[in-house]
């Protein structure tokens, strides 16, 4: 769960992502994929988090 103050970048980034996810299958899938490979290679959550972090970096923010 995600708290983010209506009308702030993080919340319109947020919603732009749920967007992007709902409107592109390849997006969808590449997510799911990496969300998995962490989760597989991650002990625990917080490793999990700190790395899906680089997905982001990588991927997500120069296509928002």
């Amino acid at each position: 769960v995600h708290v983010r103050v209506v009308g702030s970048p993080g919340w319109q980034w947020a919603l732009e992502f749920r967007d992007r996810l709902r409107a592109d299958a390849n997006v969808r899938a590449d997510y799911l994929a990496e969300k998995r490979r962490l989760a597989a290679t991650h002990a625990t959550s917080e490793a999990y988090a700190v790395a899906k972090e680089a997905w982001f970096a990588r991927y997500a923010q120069g296509r928002l």
